[in-house]
């Protein structure tokens, strides 16, 4: 090989290689404006947008449901329902057990303000159950205590019992006074019954042995205070 063959020669092998990398660069892509802004949009909801293969690992927040049950209240005795959050109030009628009347409010001492029939009264708790949302009625306060005399004594006009196998049927009588809000009828000493404004009489059946005796006297009441009659005592033979 001549000296003037080897410069040839080098050239051609630099001509090659230039060639062949040329062929391996990336051509450059021309886009247009439509396709560069495409294909910003799709990179964009690919950042957004999780894929089906990698779900959110936070939970999604569940909307809470507040239910709401009406507050209403059970009674388990007969139990009187008043004008107001004492017994000095007046007695406007009597819930047989198990009766259920609507919760209006409370009232700190222990009684309910309820609602039966449109009428609102005043119920002592000891003997009711209150269900549904009750916790949410609003405390309500008493009304004013009216103000007056006390009733009249009562006066006792008659008296009969009859005692039969060991029993005694006990019969009493009085005269009706003005201003008592109801009279409430005591069996030696213990309170055996109320009863209503205008009462004049009382009758009930007990066990009474042969020698036995019992005593009874009658108490009017009002806002005012009490008033009672004497006391009278039967005694089986």
């Amino acid at each position: 090989m001549t000296e003037r063959t080897k410069p040839t020669i080098f050239i051609c092998l630099l001509i090659i290689a230039a060639v062949v990398t040329a062929c391996n660069l990336p051509t450059e892509q021309t886009l247009t404006t439509q396709e560069k802004a495409a294909t910003v949009v799709a990179q964009t909801l690919t950042a957004i947008v999780p894929s089906e293969s990698n779900p959110p690992t936070t939970p999604l927040a569940v909307p809470t449901v507040t239910t709401y049950a009406p507050a209403r209240l059970s009674v388990s005795e007969a139990t009187n329902c008043r004008s107001g959050p004492d017994p000095a109030y007046e007695k406007l009628f009597t819930l047989q057990p198990g009766t259920q009347v609507e919760i209006a409010g409370s009232f700190l001492p222990g009684y309910w303000l309820v609602k039966n029939n449109n009428v609102t009264c005043w119920l002592y708790a000891a003997y009711a159950t209150p269900s549904g949302s009750y916790q949410s009625v609003p405390t309500v306060t008493e009304p004013p205590t009216p103000t007056g005399a006390a009733p009249l004594s009562v006066i006792i006009q008659k008296w009969d019992y009859f005692c039969a196998n060991n029993q005694a049927d006990i019969s009493i009588s009085w005269s009706d006074i003005e201003s008592e809000t109801g009279y409430r009828v005591y069996r030696n000493g213990d309170l055996a019954a109320e009863l209503a404004q205008n009462s004049t009489s009382f009758t009930e059946t007990i066990s009474l042995l042969s020698g036995q005796s019992v005593g009874y006297n009658i108490e009017a009441y009002n806002f005012a205070g009490t008033a009672s009659s004497n006391v009278i005592t039967m005694t089986c033979p």
